[in-house]
């Protein structure tokens, strides 16, 4: 009995800190040029850079646990509006990745993003996502992936139902007495 107490336990000790492991962090990402940022909740990351060039902007990040995230944000390529022409522009040349698991690829238009999820092969398996998104006259691809050791549905739920396009000024601390937007 002892020892199924002991097990039992350390199992426990084990689920806590693989929970912990993947807890997430607000993400805030500065579109440099832009007066927004995107935001979404990520396991905590520990690389990164981002830089402007010419008219876009180029964001990758890295946990150590395998969640990865770039975003690049440019401006349209066409005269089409929506995030609809945006994923109709970037999916067709994305998808060509020969280890792309194209039985794996699914797309969904919602209101706020057009998303494709796939699987990506490469000696392990690795969940990925794209959210593509036209905002204040730009095109917005944010790419997600992530190891498949991780609990990935739970954690791309998350990122997803917290992923914002939010101005700038909405993180800024309220004045004493001023109005919560």
């Amino acid at each position: 009995m002892k020892r199924i107490l002991v097990v039992t336990m350390w199992c426990m000790v084990l689920l806590d800190l693989n929970f912990r492991a993947v807890q997430a962090d607000e993400l805030i990402i500065p579109v440099l040029g832009e007066a927004w940022v995107v935001t979404a909740d990520a396991p905590p990351l520990d690389a990164f850079q981002g830089e402007k060039s010419g008219q876009g902007f180029h964001y990758q990040a890295a946990s150590s646990q395998g969640f990865n995230i770039s975003c690049f944000v440019e401006k349209p390529a066409n005269d089409q509006t929506g995030h609809e022409a945006c994923l109709e522009y970037y999916w067709p040349k994305a998808k060509r990745n020969p280890m792309i698991d194209q039985k794996s690829v699914q797309i969904f238009k919602k209101a706020n993003f057009s998303k494709v999820t796939y699987d990506v092969t490469a000696g392990v398996t690795m969940r990925n996502a794209n959210y593509y998104i036209a905002h204040d006259g730009r095109w917005v691809d944010i790419h997600v992936s992530m190891l498949s050791t991780l609990p990935d549905e739970e954690i791309l739920e998350d990122f997803e139902k917290s992923l914002r396009l939010r101005s700038v000024s909405s993180l800024l601390p309220k004045a004493a007495g001023q109005p919560s937007q």
